[in-house]
């Protein structure tokens, strides 16, 4: 029983390591990528200086089947100074 055991936790430790220590590394690659986008934007005052927006939108001519877009993002106006920035 002893003896089964440590070959299982020995194939065990073996297969958990070699998966853990792989050195091998990807390597991405750069498509070309041109589309239209026709594009649909909400906005939804959450504060007097605070907006929800959010975007959604679609594409027929859109390569690798990119063809759908959204996005929800947040905006925030500084009246005082006129200055405003987008968060995600």
């Amino acid at each position: 029983m002893l003896r089964s055991f440590t070959i299982w936790s020995t194939s065990l430790l073996s297969l958990l390591a070699s998966s853990g220590f792989s050195t091998t590394s990807a390597v991405g690659a750069t498509l070309p990528f041109n589309a239209n986008y026709n594009i649909l934007a909400t906005a939804n005052a959450l504060s007097p200086t605070v907006r929800q927006i959010s975007i959604t939108g679609s594409s027929t001519n859109a390569p690798y089947g990119l063809t759908l877009a959204s996005s929800l993002v947040y905006n925030e106006t500084d009246f005082t100074t006129g200055n405003w920035h987008f968060q995600r």
